[in-house]
């Protein structure tokens, strides 16, 4: 007899989880209006049971991104930084999305300082963030 280990599906296994731009939307005002501090009390209930979004495909990710300008972004960076730390069930490591906001913020020449980088690192337990995988 083997033993295994049972996983749920998760929506983005099913394919039907998207990013939801109003959901983007709210991040950013909880960084503008400073209740990052808040999380996850300041999350609508059923916004934080979409953690497996922390995980969709980066060229997902990067789609739903690209609408927002350098500020956004950075915003959002700040905020999938400290949700995964303090969302229970938005780890989402070497996939955080803060990382694809960074590679937009990358390729736009708009790429966090080294004091912001180093803010952000401060922040979080994920060694990714916000460079991303070296080796992926």
């Amino acid at each position: 007899m083997t033993i295994g280990s049972w996983e749920p599906e998760t929506q983005t296994e099913s394919g039907s989880m998207s990013i939801d731009a109003a959901d983007l939307q709210l991040f950013i005002s909880l960084v503008e209006k400073g209740q990052l501090d808040q999380l996850p009390g300041v999350v609508p209930e059923a916004v934080q049971q979409k953690a497996a979004m922390m995980k969709l495909p980066k060229d997902q990710w990067l789609t739903a991104l690209a609408p927002f300008s350098d500020l956004q972004l950075q915003q959002l960076m700040e905020f999938f930084t400290l949700a995964e730390e303090k969302i229970s069930g938005w780890d989402a490591g070497e996939k955080n999305p803060c990382i694809w906001a960074g590679k937009l913020l990358k390729k736009r020449g708009a790429f966090p300082d080294k004091e912001e980088v180093a803010r952000l690192k401060s922040l979080t337990r994920n060694w990714f963030i916000p460079y991303g995988n070296p080796l992926g």
